[in-house]
C-alpha cells in the first residue's frame, strides 16, 4: 500500500522517488516480517524457509517511475544544496490534488469525504515520514487513465506471477475465500467477523457448495474453526497445502521461499478466482479484489456489473447495509465511498478496505471547473458484443406491436414515466409513484417507450435508487445491463470526442461539442444517465474544408449524398438555407461495427427556420466543462437552453427525453440568467419558441420557471394549445414524427409576425425546389 502511494506521489509531482527504511544508517529496507516470522509449521518445513525474508523490492518488479538510492539522494542533497520540504501530512487522512488539472470545487469535496487536502510544494524535494498506510484509490484526485496504468505497472517479479499463473490454470475454475484471523480477533473495529456461522450464512448467498472451493487464509491448520464451513464445502481446498505439497519443487526454486512469499503467491492465485469474497479491514484482501476486478476487466466482464465481496461485514448488523457479501449503497455521491455509509472515521475508510476506484476510471464530470492547462486521456475496453447481447433483448422485448398496445389506456403507465422523468422525485412525487405502482403495470410498455423516448439509463438510475423492488426481477436485469452498456458506450463516444476536439484544436480550429455529452453533464452531472448516439460540433463556416480533410484523413466517412465539399462550391453549399451540418461516419470496431456518427455544424439549425444562432454568434457564450477530467468548451447554460428549444422545436418535441433535457437543465441552473435567456430568444425572434419549450418543461415535468415569465407565458394563448398538441402526441404516437401538413402548422403558428409567417411560407415552397438541386 505504502509503495503505491509512493509511486503516484512521485509520478504526479514529476519527481524521483527515494524510497527508504529504518534500517542502519543507509535507511535501508527491512526485511517483511509478515505473520508467520518466527514460526513454520511442521508440514511446511521441508518447503518453507523464514532463513531469507526479502524486503519490498526484493519481490517487485522494476518501478514505472525512476528509484534513487538513499545514500545516493544524501550525497546529492548535501553537494547539490537541494530545497527540502518536511511534510506533516498523513496520506491515510489526506488528499492530493496534482497542479495543473481541472478541480471542481463539489466532486473533490465528496471525494476528500472530510480528508485535509494537498498539493505539491515549490521544493525540489517532498519528504513525506508519516503515516503512509491506504489505498491508492482514495489518495489521488487525478481522474485520469494515465495514473491507473502507472498503478497497473506495480507489480511482483515475473517469477511469482508464473508461479501463480501456473496453479491457477491448474486449478481451472475456482472460488475463493480469505480469511484473515490471527490479530483480528482481537482488533477493532472488525471483530464481528471471526463467527463462522455469519460467514456460512454470506457464503451460501453467493458460492455454490458443488463448485471447487479455495480457502486462503493466516490459520490453515484451525480445523476447527473451519469445521464448519468445510462440512457444507465439501469440495474445498486450502491453497497453503496445495502450493506446499503440490507445487513444492516449483516454489523452491525461487529467491525467496518464506511466509511472505508463500502469502504473495496465495495473493496471486486468488485474483483468478471466480467469486472472491474477502476479510473487511484487511489489505490482504483489499490487493486481491484490486486484481480480480482487472482481471474480469480481462475478460470483457462489464465492471459495473461486478462488486466487491466480503465474508462478513465486520460490524453489528445494525450499524451498516450488508446484503449477500456486499456492502449497499444507501446514498447518493460521486464515488463509491459517499455511497456506501461505513460506521469509520473517513482516515478508516482509507484502508479498511479497497474502492472499486482503484480500477474503475471514474466518470463524474460536472460544470464551472477551475481553470488548469492538461490534457487527459480516457480510457475504456471494447464491450460492444455484450452491448449487441443487451440491446437485442432490449428490442425483443419491445416487439410489442401497435395493435397490442393502445396508449390510452396506459394512463397510469404514462403517469409513472413522468414521475420518474422528473430531475427530482419530492414527497409529492414519491405519493404519487407509490399510488401508481399498487396498481397493475404493464412494465414491458413502460420499457419499449422509455426506449423510444430515450430515456431507459433515467429510468433505471430512478428505479435503482427509489424503487427497486417495484420491478419484476428479470426486467430490471436487462435494464439494469441495458444501463451498464450504454455507459460504457458513453465513455467511448467521449473518448473519441475528445480525441477529435485535440485534433482540432492543434490545427486551430475552434471547435464547441453541444448536446451529447456537454449536455448531460451540464444538466445531468452525469454522462450515464442521458442517452445520445451522436457527437455534435459546431465549427466556424470558414473551417468546414479543413474539418471536412481532418476528418477524411482520420477515417470518416462523409455521409452525404452529394459530393464532397470544394472550393468551387463550398460557399453555395454552406449558405444554404436548408443545409446546416454535416455527417461523418467511422467504424471503430469491425467486429461488433460499432462506430461514430460526427455531425458538425455551422449554424445551429437551418436557416429557414428563420434566424438561427450560428458560430460565431455562439462563441459570445461560451463556458468550460469537464469530461473525465478533460476541460472542453460549451454553450452556457443560457445560450444551451435557448439552442435546446430552437432544436427540439425543429423536432416537433417527438420524445420526452427533449423535454427532460429542458427540464433538468433549468432545475440544475438555479441561477440561471434570465434576462439573458431572453434576450437571446428575442434576438433571433423566437421567443414563443422558447416559451414552449419552458412551458412543456413546467407543464409535464415541473421545471422551476420565474412566475413573471410563467405568467408571460400563459398569457400568449398559442403556447398552451400547441404544447396540447405535443402533449396528445407524445404517448400516442410515440416514436413517430408527424405528417408534413402538421409539421407546417406547427411552424406557421410559432411564427410570432406576420412578416416571419409569410417568409417561413416562402422558405417551405422554396425548400422542394432547392433540394432537387444537386450542390
Amino acid at each position: 500500500m505504502s509503495l503505491e502511494l509512493a509511486v503516484g506521489l512521485a509520478y504526479l509531482t514529476n519527481r524521483k522517488l527515494v524510497y527508504y527504511g529504518s534500517g542502519e544508517k543507509n535507511q535501508s529496507l527491512k526485511p517483511i516480517p509478515g505473520v508467520y516470522s518466527d514460526y513454520i509449521s511442521a508440514k511446511r518445513k521441508n518447503v518453507v524457509s523464514n532463513h531469507r525474508i526479502p524486503n519490498i523490492f526484493d519481490l517487485m518488479d522494476e518501478l514505472p517511475i525512476e528509484l534513487v538510492d538513499y545514500l545516493q539522494f544524501k550525497e546529492a542533497l548535501e553537494t547539490k544544496k537541494m530545497t527540502i520540504h518536511h511534510s506533516e501530512v498523513k496520506l491515510v487522512n489526506s488528499v492530493f490534488v496534482p497542479d495543473k488539472i481541472y478541480v471542481n470545487p463539489n466532486s473533490l469535496s465528496e471525494f476528500a469525504d472530510g480528508r485535509q487536502i494537498f498539493q505539491d510544494v515549490n521544493a525540489e524535494v517532498l519528504h513525506i515520514h508519516q503515516c503512509n498506510l491506504g489505498y491508492y484509490s482514495r489518495c489521488f484526485y487525478s481522474l485520469n487513465s494515465s495514473l491507473y496504468e502507472i498503478m497497473e505497472a506495480v507489480n511482483p517479479q515475473k517469477n511469482y506471477r508464473d508461479l501463480a499463473a501456473e496453479i491457477s490454470k491448474n486449478l481451472n475454475k475456482f472460488n475463493g475465500i480469505h480469511i484473515r484471523l490471527t490479530d483480528f480477533r482481537s482488533f477493532l473495529p472488525q471483530r464481528y467477523h471471526s463467527d463462522p456461522e455469519k460467514i456460512l450464512k454470506t457464503l451460501r448467498a453467493i458460492i455454490p457448495t458443488e463448485e471447487l472451493f479455495v480457502i486462503c487464509t493466516d490459520e490453515p491448520e484451525n480445523k476447527e474453526f473451519f469445521s464448519k464451513i468445510i462440512s457444507e464445502y465439501k469440495n474445498h481446498i486450502f491453497l497453503d497445502d496445495i502450493i506446499v505439497n503440490d507445487f513444492s519443487s516449483q516454489f523452491k526454486t525461487l529467491p525467496f521461499t518464506d511466509e511472505v512469499t508463500l502469502g504473495l503467491i496465495c495473493n496471486l492465485v486468488m485474483s483468478h478466482s471466480q467469486i472472491f469474497a474477502g476479510t473487511p479491514g484487511s489489505s490482504f484482501t483489499g490487493m486481491i479484489h484490486r486484481n480480480w476486478l482487472r482481471n474480469k476487466i480481462k475478460e470483457n466482464i462489464n465492471p459495473l456489473t461486478l462488486d466487491f465481496k466480503y465474508i462478513t461485514s465486520g460490524f453489528e448488523e445494525t450499524k451498516v447495509a450488508f446484503k449477500d457479501g456486499s456492502f449497499l449503497e444507501t446514498k447518493p455521491g460521486l464515488f463509491s465511498w459517499n455511497r456506501i455509509e461505513l460506521p469509520l472515521h473517513t482516515e478508516t475508510k482509507s484502508w479498511y478496505r479497497e474502492w472499486v476506484e482503484s480500477v474503475i476510471l471514474p466518470h463524474t464530470t460536472t460544470i464551472k471547473q477551475q481553470k488548469f492547462q492538461v490534457n487527459l486521456p480516457v480510457n475504456l475496453f471494447p464491450i460492444w458484443e455484450t452491448g449487441k447481447r443487451i440491446q437485442q433483448k432490449i428490442t425483443n422485448l419491445n416487439k410489442t406491436t401497435a395493435k397490442e398496445i393502445d396508449a390510452y389506456d396506459k394512463n397510469n403507465e404514462n403517469k409513472l414515466l413522468l414521475c420518474y422523468a422528473h430531475n427530482l422525485i419530492d414527497n409529492k412525487a414519491t405519493d404519487q409513484i407509490s399510488k401508481l405502482l399498487s396498481e397493475d403495470i404493464d412494465w414491458k410498455y413502460i420499457i419499449q417507450t422509455a426506449q423510444q423516448h430515450r430515456i431507459l439509463p433515467l429510468l433505471y438510475h430512478k428505479l435503482k435508487n427509489h424503487d427497486p423492488g417495484a420491478i419484476p426481477e428479470s426486467i430490471f436485469k436487462e435494464l439494469q445491463d441495458y444501463f451498464y452498456n450504454n455507459t460504457h458506450r458513453t465513455l467511448f463516444l467521449t473518448q473519441e470526442l475528445l480525441r477529435l476536439l485535440d485534433i482540432f484544436q492543434q490545427n486551430n480550429i475552434i471547435a464547441i461539442p453541444f448536446k451529447g455529452q456537454t449536455l448531460a453533464v451540464t444538466a445531468y452531472g452525469n454522462l450515464s444517465l442521458r442517452m445520445f448516439g451522436d457527437l455534435d460540433i459546431l465549427v466556424q463556416k470558414q473551417d468546414m474544408l479543413k474539418v471536412q480533410e481532418l476528418l477524411t484523413t482520420d477515417g470518416y466517412v462523409l455521409q452525404r449524398k452529394n459530393n464532397h465539399l470544394t472550393q468551387a462550391n463550398h460557399k453555395r453549399y454552406l449558405n444554404s438555407q436548408y443545409v446546416y451540418d454535416e455527417w461523418y461516419w467511422k467504424t471503430l470496431d469491425h467486429n461488433s461495427k460499432f462506430g461514430a456518427r460526427v455531425e458538425i455544424h455551422w449554424i445551429t439549425n437551418p436557416q429557414h427556420t428563420i434566424f438561427p444562432l450560428n458560430s460565431e454568434d455562439l462563441l459570445q457564450n461560451i463556458e468550460s466543462v469537464s469530461l473525465g477530467g478533460v476541460d472542453v468548451p460549451s454553450l452556457s447554460p443560457e445560450t444551451l437552453l435557448v439552442v435546446l428549444c430552437l432544436n427540439y422545436t425543429k423536432d416537433h418535441w417527438t420524445q420526452l427525453k427533449m423535454i427532460c433535457d429542458i427540464a433538468t437543465l433549468i432545475d440544475s441552473h438555479k441561477n440561471m440568467n434570465w434576462e439573458k435567456v431572453i434576450a437571446q430568444a428575442n434576438r433571433v425572434r423566437r421567443q414563443r419558441t422558447l416559451f414552449l419549450g419552458l412551458y412543456l418543461a413546467h407543464n409535464l415535468l415541473d421545471a422551476p420557471i420565474p412566475l413573471e415569465i410563467w405568467q408571460t407565458i400563459q398569457a400568449n394563448s398559442e403556447i398552451p394549445s400547441l404544447a396540447k398538441q405535443i402533449s396528445q402526441r407524445l404517448f400516442a404516437n410515440c416514436g413517430c414524427d408527424p405528417s408534413l401538413v402538421e409539421k407546417t402548422l406547427f411552424n406557421f403558428r410559432l411564427r410570432e409576425t406576420l412578416q416571419d409567417k409569410l417568409l417561413y411560407i416562402i422558405f417551405s415552397v422554396a425548400k422542394i425546389v432547392e433540394q432537387q438541386t444537386n450542390i
